[in-house]
């Protein structure tokens, strides 16, 4: 993962608390640069007439973009990609991901499925997924469906602090860090998603881990490690 040039954080509170005054997911979004690319001197071109740009209107779905295939395990294909929620109500429990496979005669020869990393997913929002699929399965082309079963639940947000990232001795990546709570209650089984994007913008990691303690209480914090 040499060539990754941007990580997503999301922490996610799962519905589990000691306090009935919390009924929230919590989730705290940012970017991370890892890799810049030195500058080059460009040549600009003698301007000319450009028309007017149109603007394209947003999807009214909750959508599949950023997909990206990896053929390098010896059992499945990982398909990759992010879930964005365009609808009008927010997504969830758990909404699941199905990938169609078809062949050149345009037949449907094999389904599969997985579930985005967060617990559920807000008007707005995006969240990455990964499905394997067996190598056996020959495929020529593929499309998603997303489950759009609706939710009550509500999010709140908890940073993330002390953030450190590196490369292992097995070249893993990793990601260090602290989840802090600044909320008036107790939190609960929190969990860190890190979602992966190559130089296009294509997912092409996307993991989760929880924190080091189960439980934080108010104004403390615990570590995490993404890898």
């Amino acid at each position: 993962m040499k060539y990754l040039t941007t990580f997503v954080v999301l922490v996610i509170l799962s519905c589990f608390y000691i306090s009935t005054n919390i009924s929230a997911q919590t989730i705290n979004t940012f970017y991370i640069p890892l890799i810049y690319k030195q500058s080059e001197l460009i040549v600009t071109p003698s301007p000319t007439f450009t028309p007017e740009p149109i603007s394209t209107p947003l999807p009214h779905d909750a959508i599949v973009t950023s997909v990206s295939v990896n053929t390098q395990s010896s059992a499945y294909n990982k398909f990759y990609g992010l879930v964005e929620n365009y609808s009008n109500k927010d997504l969830g429990f758990l909404p699941k991901v199905t990938i169609n496979l078809y062949n050149e005669q345009n037949q449907l020869i094999h389904i599969d499925y997985s579930f985005i990393k967060r617990n559920h997913l807000p008007i707005g929002e995006k969240s990455c997924f990964v499905i394997l699929v067996d190598k056996d399965v020959t495929w020529s082309y593929y499309t998603f469906e997303v489950d759009k079963d609706s939710t009550s639940i509500n999010d709140v947000e908890l940073p993330i602090q002390d953030m450190n990232y590196l490369f292992n001795d097995s070249n893993e990546y990793i990601i260090l860090g602290n989840v802090y709570n600044n909320q008036n209650n107790v939190t609960n089984y929190v969990k860190v998603i890190g979602t992966l994007f190559d130089g296009d913008n294509n997912v092409i990691g996307c993991e989760d881990t929880y924190t080091s303690n189960n439980q934080i209480n108010p104004n403390e914090k615990t570590s995490f490690k993404l890898i």
